[in-house]
């Protein structure tokens, strides 16, 4: 669908343009959201909306950690762990308490 289409092609690379932190995959997936006709600032508001619902997502799970920690008796420190633990595993709750857990009893 996407290579027929050379106008895609130049929609994608303008978009591009103005935040080259998107992936293909995300600026596609905000093109079929918008539809025709192509408009770029359509597209851009589109995906600036897509990164804030995902920071707050994040910012609601850094949150849950956070009370994660206090419930597991954790040092208060141990959230000193949770921006490396999301880096490394994404947002698997289960992976990112286990390595806040084993930092925070190591150290």
């Amino acid at each position: 669908m996407y290579h027929s289409d050379p106008d895609l092609w130049t929609v994608k690379d303008d978009v591009q343009h103005i935040d080259s932190g998107w992936s293909d995959a995300q600026i596609y997936k905000a093109i079929e959201a918008c539809g025709k006709p192509y408009d770029i600032f359509k597209i851009a508001k589109y995906l600036r909306k897509e990164d804030k619902k995902i920071e707050e997502e994040e910012e609601d799970f850094k949150k849950d950690i956070a009370q994660e920690i206090v419930n597991l008796a954790l040092p208060e420190w141990a959230d000193t762990y949770i921006g490396e633990a999301i880096m490394q595993y994404g947002c698997d709750k289960a992976k990112v308490l286990h390595y806040i857990k084993e930092n925070a009893t190591m150290s």
